[in-house]
């Protein structure tokens, strides 16, 4: 067992990746791995706001690119955004052999977007393992159904959800749709949404009572542009603490144009909210089929129908099926496990 570790962030911004990183790191210093973080400084300013200081460093690309570890002295992880990450630059894995790094990838990314999601497998199982043969890190979702997995070379830990939403209004005249998370439009779609509550037309009034954004982001500017034309949008900021209050009976959108698995599906479905989805590889695994919608408001207003008749029903399969599969404690044990070996 290796009594050091360096966890490197090469990610472009702070989110769910960042934060499960961050969680990662935690289970490693409870366990007694002398740990050190690396990362941008925005990135380690964020941490400090989590009330969180680790020993860390700043660090750029270059620097890590000149930057070589004895990997028989002190176990490295790379965090990525993705695997695209040594596509686009493969001098993230050439660094990541030379010294015995694992790539961390939290999140999949781009590439499991509908039309790349074919060749993404062929080249990560026909080409990457086989052939560069790298250490990596993953996070539990559909990808690894059936595939073997190299126990020595790769770990899968579970994702889980540690943010809690509490409902502290019931109203029966409709629902409240929360969309939460990074307002991004290329990835998460925000935007979408209103295209797709146009199909709704009228019947919108008694069926959804609001539109809630709650995050910041790249284009919370754009967002806030449009929403100030629609009385039934609202935006809310992010929320920092371990919990957040939702008036309900509440409804977690997630449009995403392409997810591994979500946290913010993980602690809605926790807390008894039921979740709608566009198709992505982890939602699959947590939702009823008749809760994945496609970008048309036929099929976006078929998943709120459905909810709508069957809201007990599908508040009870997301407790059931996030304490069943994604709990912080088989997160800690998985992780714990992979840093005693």
């Amino acid at each position: 067992m290796k009594k050091d570790a360096s966890v490197v962030l090469l990610t472009p911004g702070w989110g769910g990746n960042e934060i499960m990183a961050v969680e990662f790191t935690k289970v490693l210093l409870q366990e007694g791995i002398n740990v050190r973080i690396y990362a941008a400084q925005f990135q380690l300013d964020k941490m400090r706001s989590l009330e969180w200081v680790p020993s860390t460093g700043n660090l750029t690309f270059d620097d890590l690119m000149r930057w070589r570890i004895n990997g028989a002295d002190r176990r490295t992880i790379y965090v990525l955004p993705s695997f695209l990450s040594v596509v686009k630059k493969p001098s993230i894995l050439f660094s990541a052999l030379a010294c015995r790094a694992w790539l961390y990838f939290p999140f999949w990314g781009h590439e499991w977007n509908r039309g790349n999601k074919r060749k993404f497998k062929f080249i990560f199982s026909n080409i990457l393992l086989k052939v560069f043969k790298p250490y990596v890190i993953g996070i539990k979702h559909g990808f690894f159904r059936g595939r073997p997995v190299d126990n020595k070379r790769s770990a899968i830990f579970p994702n889980f959800s540690s943010k809690t939403w509490k409902v502290r209004i019931e109203n029966d005249k409709g629902f409240n749709l929360y969309c939460v998370g990074r307002i991004d439009f290329f990835h998460k779609q925000q935007n979408l949404l209103f295209r797709l509550m146009e199909g709704f037309g009228e019947a919108r009034q008694g069926f959804i009572r609001k539109l809630i954004f709650i995050g910041d982001g790249p284009d919370l500017g754009r967002l806030k542009e449009i929403a100030d034309q629609k009385e039934w949008v609202e935006i809310l900021p992010w929320v920092n603490d371990a919990f957040f209050y939702v008036d309900g009976p509440a409804i977690a959108i997630i449009p995403s144009r392409f997810e591994g698995l979500p946290l913010v599906a993980l602690e809605a479905m926790s807390s008894g909210v039921p979740v709608v989805a566009t198709a992505g590889a982890g939602i699959d695994d947590l939702l009823p089929s008749e809760c994945i919608f496609t970008e048309d408001e036929k099929s976006f207003k078929r998943a709120l129908s459905w909810i709508a008749v069957n809201y007990e029903h599908a508040s009870k399969h997301g407790i059931e099926a996030v304490s069943a599969n994604y709990s912080y404690n088989a997160f800690y044990k998985s992780v714990a496990q992979w840093g005693s070996t």
